[in-house]
């Protein structure tokens, strides 16, 4: 199926769409800009280091999707992605395969 973008129709879903999912993409927009402002702040001058901002807004996007599954309002994406951005992707990571390895009761294998 070709897609006719000249179509108003076309545009109007586009919004409409954004429009229905507005709370999720402020969350992560907010998680990108405050994990580069935490960059900036903290001096980074690794060039690897700047993507973490936009892992950060695809963590909180991938977050902020399952809020109804836990039985939150999607009015909390922009709270996610704050906490997120300011967190950082490395420290929730570690802190994710600490709370698995308890879980589980696998050994820490940085030890």
């Amino acid at each position: 199926m070709r897609m006719n973008n000249t179509d108003p129709g076309f545009w109007a879903e586009i919004a409409d769409a954004i429009k229905h999912s507005w709370p999720q993409v402020f969350g992560s927009l907010l998680a990108v800009l405050i994990r580069y402002g935490m960059l900036i702040y903290n001096g980074t001058e690794k060039k690897n280091e700047w993507v973490e901002g936009i892992v950060c807004g695809l963590l909180t996007l991938a977050i902020t999707s399952s809020l109804n599954f836990f039985g939150l309002p999607e009015s909390v994406s922009p709270v996610i992605g704050g906490f997120v951005g300011f967190v950082g992707v490395k420290k929730l990571g570690d802190a994710a395969v600490r709370a698995l390895n308890k879980r589980v009761g696998g050994g820490d294998a940085d030890k």
